[in-house]
């Protein structure tokens, strides 16, 4: 026998009841009183024990017991005892024990075993009060998310108080589940946005990510972004229903006395298809569980888990449901003064494959399949391997295991070591076989399910084709019945006619025989149909006395097992009678064969079930293939106290998808990924009759409002707290929903909540050694450059340098990005005809840009392709855009470059136009509208410049090719900056199957090329790791470490000696696993190799001391070269200046000269007629020549001056005193400009425009 602690029992319901332990103690000497002693023991189990065989020696030393399990079913009379269930087929369940008498006490001796439990199948149709209850409380069971996984990240913003939708103040939330019966589970949750929801709107946004679904009212929210109705979710065939319930509502409690609501009203109904669990086709949600929902709204925490609209949902291929989640956010109200806000998110999953399954990053889903593929394998027959193969396998398995290196003789076993050897090597064996026992089991165990859903199945076909059978043999009877009726209505009319020939003839002698006749037709048509009628009731009531003994088999069969009696655990003699029994029950198993044998109609029964069997397995095989492609729905709804206008609602519900996608959703095409923001900030009334059924208000006169918004500015607070709370609402629907059994005995499991915790905790920590942190300190400051000016040697260096960076898959080999494969390029170029350009511009040092340039197909100017636009937030340009939109056509080159190029990138393709797809009279062939893309690199390029012209454009156009995209500093991505990092170009593709329009298969390449200048640090995530943020407290770690170490005393660093002695306590505290004996000392090459450790460790600190004053002088050269390059400059524009006034001074001169010629007295001027004007016409231009010849010459001078000896100048010359307190004031303006740039690069989001 094995032991009750190394049994497994069988799956099942919480409910169900594990073997019991085979060895209880035995103390009596007694046979009686010792089987008397297990069968009370077993019945603590709930088990019954029967007694089939003993047996005794001679000297009574030794008893042999044979014993079975019955869990108190109820048996037919053809079947022995064993395992029941009503109606169930004979399993076997048995012990062989031995009582072995030692002389002080009685051993129990384990004998062969097979313990054959199948997992209790319920044999109800109908609904059970009782089920329900203990699915409820085995649901009441789970946590949420944030109990599971305490040290889950799920977001910087603190939750609500509730954790909940109804955080959101005024928000009204319930939840009602249905089950009228066992094949229905489905329900219905309501959302009240305030109290007052039918007289004040508030303002409200819908995004749709895959429109595969339904929301009523969706027009009216977009029309006028107002929400006054409630927001119900429930299934798909409940729609009309819901919208019913709503106007029931409506019209009890906001009619006029005439009949007519106060206002208008479209109600909002979301729905989600429930149809592999519930019965959906019942529909059994009805406009009064709407009307119910809407009286019971309160604030309290939502129910989540298999609640509401959620009961029947699935979510990744497990049990999904309704989830919840709010974020709170600091802010500031109208007048200023802090005002927190709180968004909250309800969610209804119902969507979702079990491979793309994350959570908190780690790819749970993918894990959880390849355990259960594991167990699978391990559960598969192994009766085919030898013993010799699978010690082989054994010990390949503990040779691969990973080993750390040892000193040399310390690897020799001792005699106690290969002992305990021998010991595992015999506990393996034991294992093995257990396992085989339990394999063995196991199948049976799925056997004996089959059969008993076979055997269902099959009772189920008997069932209806006995009700077909009935109804036609009551169509018949009714058929029967017309026809006696017609019958006899024709014999009364006979009747009447010959009555009224026989009044109307006069007496004749043959009147009496005449009169016969119709006396004996009028008799005998009774009489047929009183035979008639005696028959019919008669094959009726046979019937009916058949279905009555089939429908009281159970008490029969109760009377039978009563008759025979339950053999006596203390009387032998009963145990023989109950072998006998057994024997009966054998044979009348054989004559009932004998009879289904000779009986042709169980041959069209077997026949018949072996058809149903085949649609069944069919049936489970096209099931189980439809529920991994389908995908399903989601629907979000997103409340906040934030005054918001009907534009940021929608901005809001779009960001849902950052949370959804985390979880790992997709937006497959049958997916109806619908989602709902609203805001309670505002309150916005609604056009409303008086009593007399008029208008309140008047339509036609204008009206301001007095309405709030929060600025556009300050809003990214609320965005991440809407991604946030939609992720972890989605985690709490999974893990709150229980495992459901439902229509068609559809199971669907909930998340292993342990297995998750493992998942977690074991990708955190880790199987292989862990690395003990000591005290260490990294300063590698990023790499400055010391070249202020253009250096081609230092491009070229960067150049070289990106060149030998690596794509994301030679990176991380190992990193998991999906399950379609990369094209041959791994590029967009994978596309068959699309062409690709990249250029990067450095025309100066201060200026980092680029094109990049994409040709949808080379024949793009007369070709057009299909193609769309999504916005997923607009604060970027694209050119181009509405053209596509209204249209679906793409007829132009795809440039992307920084944002001050976009009128130059226009420029361009329009000028490649005219000159290669023009006529000859000089007019474009066709229409055409650029489409330009802009991101801004004003951080890191000088974006004013205006680098990029037309030409560039040009030459991109025509230089684009197939070649793989030149990725990182490339093209228009040259300048971008992407999570606080250097960011840029980017582009892979994917390979996906398929076929043509004829039918043969054709596989089509997905290709993607993206410009990355967004996101902040912390938000970084690889593979969902969350490398923004361990990088930054990496960084964080180093600072403190760094400041800790400036700021300590020589007092504390002489302290720094006993550091040794606190590391030795440390690793002494440390776990340890135990060794052998003699093998924790330290040998004389330990002792050595921890002298040389320590006289490392003192060299890195004086080399990290020495590389500290090195860089504590390069920053001081460097803040020199700066303050020397920012004087020259200045010096620069003050020469500058002087000149211009110089210059202008010259002018005024000769304007002077001229003046005063112009007025000297004529008469001069004619007695010097013949010298005078000629000596001025030539003096003139010689003094002007003369000036500026001498000028240059004073230049020449100051500058050697300047040169030479400026600091003699600068001490001599006043001037130098107000060139060094501009300088100063420079220089603080420059460092005040620096602090402002590193602030507002943290704050910066940037932009992201992605291909």
């Amino acid at each position: 026998m094995e032991d009750a602690t190394t049994h497994d029992s069988p799956p099942g319901p919480p409910t169900s009841v594990s073997c019991p332990n085979p060895d209880p103690p035995l103390t009596s000497f007694d046979r009686l009183d010792l089987l008397k002693a297990l069968k009370k023991h077993t019945a603590s189990y709930g088990f019954k024990v029967t007694i089939l065989r003993t047996k005794t020696r001679p000297n009574g030393e030794i008893y042999r017991v044979l014993l079975v399990c019955d869990r108190g079913g109820r048996p037919k009379p053809s079947q022995s005892r064993g395992i029941r269930n009503a109606k169930s087929t004979k399993t076997d369940c048995k012990w062989s024990s031995v009582l072995l008498h030692t002389g002080t006490e009685w051993l129990h001796v384990p004998g062969h075993s097979v313990h054959n439990h199948p997992p209790p199948l319920s044999f109800e149709p109908r609904d059970s009060a009782r089920s329900r209850a203990e699915a409820r409380r085995a649901a009441s069971t789970r946590v949420r998310i944030r109990a599971v996984l305490p040290n889950l990240f799920l977001g910087a913003w603190p939750p609500g108080p509730k954790n909940s939708l109804t955080d959101v103040p005024g928000v009204l939330v319930s939840t009602h589940s249905l089950h009228p019966m066992w094949t229905v589970n489905t329900g219905v949750t309501c959302i009240l946005p305030r109290k007052e929801w039918f007289s004040e709107a508030c303002h409200a946004g819908i995004f749709r990510f895959n429109g595969a679904g339904e929301m009523t009212g969706s027009h009216w929210i977009a029309e006028t972004g107002l929400l006054n109705s409630p927001i119900i979710i429930t299934n798909t065939l409940a729609v009309g229903d819901a919208v019913r319930g709503v106007y029931e509502y409506a019209v009890e409690h906001y009619s006029t006395e005439g009949g007519e609501l106060k206002s208008f009203l479209l109600p909002v109904v979301a729905e989600t298809f429930d149809g592999y669990l519930s019965d959906i086709c019942k529909m059994s949600v009805k406009s009064t569980d709407i009307v119910r929902s809407i009286n019971e709204a309160s604030d309290a925490p939502v129910k989540e888990g298999n609640s509401g609209g959620g009961t029947g949902m699935i979510c990744h291929h497990w049990k999904g449901g309704t989830g919840s989640a709010s974020r709170v956010v600091p802010g500031q109200d109208a007048d200023g003064e802090p005002k927190p806000y709180t968004v909250g998110v309800l969610v209804q999953a119902n969507y979702g494959k079990a491979a793309h399954l994350r959570i908190g990053g780690v790819p749970v889903g993918r894990i959880l399949l390849y355990q259960r593929d594991q167990e699978q394998a391990a559960l598969l027959p192994r009766d085919e391997q030898s013993p010799q193969q699978e010690g082989q396998q054994a010990q390949q398995q503990q040779q691969s295991l990973p080993r750390v290196p040892l000193p040399p003789g310390q690897l020799s076993f001792n005699a106690q070591q290969q002992q305990h050897h021998q010991t595992q090597q015999r506990e393996h064996q034991m294992q093995q076989e257990e396992r085989r026992q339990q394999q063995i089991i196991e199948q049976q165990r799925q056997q004996i399910i089959q059969q008993e859903q076979e055997h269902m199945l099959f009772q189920e076909q008997q069932q209806q084709r006995r009700q077909q059978e009935r109804q036609q043999e009551q169509q018949q009877l009714q058929r029967e019945q017309q026809q006696l009726q017609q019958e006899q209505q024709q014999l009364q009319h006979e009747q009447q006619a010959r009555q009224r020939q026989e009044q109307q003839q006069p007496p004749r002698q043959e009147q009496p025989q005449q009169g016969h006749g119709p006396v004996q037709s009028s008799v005998d048509a009774p009489q047929i149909q009183e035979n008639q009628n005696q028959e019919r009731p008669a094959e009726e009531g046979s019937g009916m006395e058949l279905d009555d003994d089939e429908e009281n088999d159970d008490d029969d069969d109760d009377d039978d097992a009563d008759d025979a009696g339950d053999a006596d655990a203390g009387d032998a003699g009963d145990a023989g009678d109950a072998g006998d029994a057994g024997d009966a029950g054998d044979a009348a198993d054989a004559g009932d064969a004998a009879d289904d044998a000779d009986d042709p109609q169980s041959a069209a029964d077997a026949q018949i079930q072996s058809q149903v069997l085949d649609q069944y397995r069919n049936w489970q095989a096209h099931l189980a293939a439809h529920k991994e492609r389908k995908d399903g729905s989601i629907i979000v709804i997103i409340a906040t106290d934030a005054p918001l206008t009907p534009t940021q609602c929608e901005r809001l519900a779009k960001r849902a998808t950052v949370g959804f996608s985390r979880v790992g959703g997709c937006g497959h095409n049958p997916s109806g990924d619908l989602f709902l923001a609203f805001s309670t900030g505002n309150h916005v009334p609604v056009q409303t009759l008086a009593m007399d059924g008029s208008d309140a208000f008047d339509s036609y006169k204008a009206k301001a409002l007095k309405l709030e918004a929060v600025d556009d500015a300050g809003i990214n607070g609320l965005f991440e707290a809407a991604a946030d709370a939609t992720e972890e609402a989605i985690y709490n629907s999974i893990v709150m929903a229980d495992s459901m059994e439902g229509f068609k005995r559809r199971r669907v499991e909930g998340i292993p909540v342990q297995k998750l915790k493992d998942i977690i905790v074991l990708l955190h920590t880790g199987t292989e050694w862990l690395h003990v942190p000591g005290h260490s300190v990294h300063n590698h400051p990023p790499p400055l450059s010391f070249e202020p000016r253009d250096s081609a040697k230092s491009r070229a260096e960067a150049r070289k340098a990106a060149s030998t960076r690596v794509r994301i898959r030679a990176v991380l080999p190992d990193l998991f990005l999906g399950a379609w494969p990369p094209g041959p390029k791994n590029s967009l170029t994978d596309v068959p005809g699309v062409l690709v350009s990249t250029h990067s511009l450095h025309p100066m040092w201060t200026v980092n840009t680029g094109v990049t340039c994409i040709l949808p197909r080379k024949e793009w100017f007369s070709e057009a392709c299909h193609a769309g636009i999504f916005r997923f937030n607009g604060a970027g340009e694209m050119t181009g855009s509405h053209w596509i939109a209204e249209t679906g056509l793409l007829n132009s080159p795809i440039i992307i470059t920084n944002t001050l190029a976009v009128g130059d990138a226009v420029r361009g393709v329009y000028e490649y136009a005219v000159e290669h797809h023009s006529t000859e009279g000089g007019e474009l062939k066709s229409f055409m509208i650029p489409v330009v893309a802009e991101t801004f690199d004003g951080y890191l390029s000088d974006i004013c410049k205006m680098t990029v012209k037309s030409t560039d454009i040009v030459r991109s156009i025509n230089e684009a090719t197939d070649e793989p995209v030149k990725e990182g500093n490339s093209g228009g991505g040259t300048g971008m900056i992407c999570h606080h990092w250097k960011g840029g170009t980017g582009s892979a593709s994917r390979v996906v199957p398929g076929q043509d329009a004829d039918g043969e298969p054709n596989p089509y390449t997905v290709g993607v090329l993206v410009q990355a200048n967004y996101g902040k640090a912390a938000h970084l995530r690889i593979g969902g790791v969350p490398v923004g943020r361990i990088l930054l407290f990496q960084r964080e770690q180093e600072q403190a470490a760094l400041l800790q170490r400036d700021e300590q005393s020589p007092q504390q660093e002489g302290q720094q000696a006993s550091r040794p002695q606190q590391a030795q306590q440390q690793q002494q505290s440390l776990p340890r696993v135990p060794l052998p004996p003699g093998q924790l000392s330290f040998n004389a090459q330990q002792q050595q190799h921890h002298q040389t450790q320590q006289m490392e460790h003192q060299m890195q600190q004086q080399e990290r001391r020495q590389q500290q004053i090195i860089e504590q002088q390069r920053q001081q050269i460097i803040q020199q070269e700066q303050e020397h390059m920012l004087f020259q400059e200045q010096q620069q524009q003050r020469r500058q200046q002087e000149r211009q006034q110089e210059q202008q001074q010259l002018q005024h001169e000769q304007q002077a000269r001229r003046r005063q010629e112009q007025q000297q007295p004529p008469r001069q001027e004619q007695q010097q007629q013949g010298s005078g004007p000629v000596q001025s016409s030539v003096n003139a231009p010689q003094i002007q020549e003369n000036r500026t010849q001498e000028r240059p010459a004073e230049e020449d001078s100051e500058m050697e001056l300047d040169d030479g000896d400026d600091d003699a100048d600068d001490a001599d010359d006043p001037q130098s005193a107000a060139d060094a307190q501009i300088q100063s004031q420079v220089l603080d303006q420059y460092h005040n400009w620096q602090a402002h740039v590193a602030a507002h690069k943290e704050r910066k989001d940037g932009m992201r425009a992605s291909r």
